[in-house]
């Protein structure tokens, strides 16, 4: 079968602003710094050919600042629920808020978790989980087929949006860590250029730089 390789930076959105003790949806001065510095350590000599981010402000923020830090300037630009909380928010799941998971956690000593802890803890990420695999898939076949050809170099997207949710993509939940503030996952897909299903095969942690402040 003849494939093309599409690649996926998937960035968690950067600390958020809080005001009179609530937290807003949006970047704080902190998030904006920390999405600059892991956008020009994780993205250096890559080009992006196509952008997407969930309908939140601070991943669109996010998605703005981290092509702007690396002077980048993609094909096409979207917004896709897939990369938003759409299939935690049904009314067919149960209401049970994330940081009652995490409190959960916590008690058990689980203070770092994984996105295997979060599956087991928290039952809408196994939603997200599916929505945003078929969400990246999607658009990987809409990059692979509206993207002018740059021959066999492989196709390079952004995607900005949230953890929970990106993170849920990791082939082995079990030992891949919960995306902090700013984090990237590197996602490696094998896209058909005729029919055929998409594969990830391959997914990596990037850590945001330490010391941002």
């Amino acid at each position: 079968m003849d494939c093309r390789t599409v690649v996926a930076f998937l960035m968690r959105h950067g600390d958020k602003k809080v005001e009179h003790g609530r937290p807003q949806d949006a970047l704080s001065e902190l998030g904006i710094r920390q999405v600059e510095a892991s956008a020009r350590t994780h993205l250096a000599g890559v080009s992006i050919v196509a952008v997407a981010h969930s309908e939140m402000e601070r991943a669109q923020q996010t998605a703005r600042i981290a092509m702007r830090a690396t002077n980048q300037e993609p094909f096409w630009w979207l917004q896709d629920e897939a990369f938003g909380f759409a299939a935690a928010a049904c009314d067919a799941v149960p209401d049970f808020p994330m940081p009652s998971a995490l409190a959960a956690l916590k008690v058990r000593g689980i203070t770092e978790p994984t996105v295997w802890d979060l599956l087991m803890e928290w039952p809408p990420a196994w939603l997200l989980r599916g929505q945003t695999i078929v969400g990246l898939k999607n658009l990987a076949r809409q990059v692979l087929a509206s993207t002018p050809t740059l021959g066999d170099a492989p196709l390079t997207m952004f995607v900005a949006g949230h953890s929970p949710g990106l993170d849920m993509v990791a082939l082995d939940p079990r030992t891949f860590p919960r995306m902090g503030e700013a984090d990237f996952m590197k996602v490696t897909m094998e896209v058909p250029v005729g029919d055929g299903p998409v594969s990830i095969v391959k997914t990596e942690y990037l850590q945001c730089p330490k010391g941002v402040d």
